[in-house]
């Protein structure tokens, strides 16, 4: 009876530090998506922007041609 106390003790006491553990990494997780994401919505907002600078070059290099 004193081993299957002991067991269940150990047990508990394992599951417990494996809870602790798949939360944490649970939160590491969600921390990395939220990096991700922030990353995802700059590397977009870059990309627009040098869509629109493309856009301008573009728009200045005919002008110019037709200019001349």
């Amino acid at each position: 009876l004193k081993m299957v106390k002991l067991d269940i003790h150990t047990l508990a006491h394992h599951l417990k530090q494996e809870r602790l553990y798949v939360n944490s990494e649970k939160q590491l997780i969600q921390r990395l998506n939220a990096d991700v994401l922030k990353t995802a919505e700059k590397l977009y907002r870059t990309a627009w922007i040098a869509k629109q600078q493309r856009i301008n070059l573009d728009r200045l290099i005919i002008t110019s041609a037709e200019a001349s």
